[in-house]
């Protein structure tokens, strides 16, 4: 199934529907995103952009669990780097998505997602460049080299999508995790590459 020039949010109704909507039992519904920039060494991962607006703990860890699964699906490889997103870096009351960043760095040490290295909360810019960690003497492994960003809801990664694909040349690929069938999600004015690369990721699925 594949987002023509529709909202997203009349497609997510259909997909959400109890009666023949294509949600998994017990799944927690997110996109994901692929991007490939001409300033990245290697495609870079993130999520939430489409469908999630304020993450809990829970739906944080089902994004981890999908983008992290979908990474290894497509690079063959087995940990991920995974950057929590966030203007701050330090846990505080004050954002309360960071308090479910500190929970799920305890999770990660514990292998509940797979084979990961998470860290965060951190900027983009701390995320995918060595230097900007430096600078602020940072350290992981992580820092200025992470395969997936994980934002804190989805006004940050919504922004991010549409500002790296006009201001960075971004190709995109998306889609939903978490269905019974292969959805593609990508912005109405994405170009066409895009939405190709989009059909392939999820075949690949």
């Amino acid at each position: 199934l594949m987002k023509g020039s529709i909202n997203t949010d009349v497609l997510l109704r259909e997909v959400l529907n109890k009666e023949y909507g294509l949600l998994g039992k017990g799944e927690t519904l997110c996109h994901v995103a692929i991007a490939e920039m001409p300033g990245y060494q290697k495609p870079l991962f993130f999520s939430d952009a489409a469908v999630i607006p304020y993450p809990t703990t829970e739906q944080f860890e089902a994004i981890i669990t999908h983008t992290a699964d979908t990474w290894r699906r497509l690079t063959g490889n087995s940990c991920p780097n995974v950057a929590l997103i966030h203007c701050t870096e330090k846990t505080s009351p004050k954002f309360p998505m960071t308090l479910s960043y500190g929970e799920i760095k305890l999770h990660a040490e514990g292998m509940k997602y797979g084979q990961v290295a998470v860290d965060g909360p951190m900027d983009v810019k701390t995320a995918c460049d060595a230097e900007s960690g430096a600078l602020k003497q940072m350290a992981s492994p992580v820092i200025g080299n992470a395969d997936i960003l994980v934002f804190p809801d989805i006004e940050a990664g919504n922004t991010f999508y549409k500002t790296i694909t006009l201001f960075a040349q971004a190709e995109i690929a998306g889609m939903l995790c978490g269905t019974t069938a292969p959805i593609v999600v990508t912005s109405r004015a994405d170009s066409m590459e895009s939405k190709y690369r989009s059909v392939v990721m999820a075949l690949a699925k």
